[in-house]
């Protein structure tokens, strides 16, 4: 839920460059202002329900709203193993650089 407001006021701003863009700015509020709600409101909503629908997705793809207990749930923590690594990879840069 809380990734979906800057979300919000990223495509806020984006209406209000492509608003920019064509030339509609608040002057206009003042004559019409149903019309700019609607400049704003519209925009707005449409993207706020595709942004949602996505994140719902998104959940679903998870596997988040299941009620099946996930079975792929294990701890991964750096062991000998990568340190080995780590010291190999380390060691052969080290020689590249100076040999």
């Amino acid at each position: 839920m809380f990734r979906f407001f800057p979300t919000v006021a990223e495509e806020a701003k984006a209406i209000d460059d492509a608003m920019r863009m064509r030339g509609i700015g608040f002057t206009g509020f003042f004559k019409n202002p149903l019309a700019m709600l609607e400049y704003r409101l519209v925009p707005m909503m449409m993207s706020t329900v595709k942004i949602g629908e996505e994140l719902s997705v998104a959940a679903l793809t998870r596997g988040l709203g299941s009620p099946v207990k996930r079975t792929n749930l294990c701890q991964i923590r750096f062991g000998l193993p990568d340190a080995i690594l780590s010291m190999m990879v380390l060691g052969a840069g080290l020689g590249f650089i100076f040999f």
